[in-house]
């Protein structure tokens, strides 16, 4: 997808900037709220709302993180 071809430029670039703990950490936010939002697609369709809220909230503040480092 669109998401995870922008995700390997921007990795790409931060290898080729020699600023390879930035991406790094790029990187490891961007797994951990895909993975939160994954647990939330099936905490909703298993039945649990609030967890599945909750797991879907956890994955927004990652994704705010992820935006608001410093570039």
């Amino acid at each position: 997808s669109l998401h995870h071809l922008v995700h390997l430029a921007v990795s790409s670039s931060y290898l080729m900037a020699n600023i390879i703990p930035v991406g790094i950490f790029i990187g490891f936010i961007h797994d951990v709220s895909d993975i939160l939002v994954s647990a939330s697609k099936g905490f909703h369709l298993a039945g649990y709302s609030t967890t599945s809220v909750i797991t879907f909230l956890a994955a927004n503040i990652l994704s705010l993180i992820h935006i608001s480092e410093p570039t």
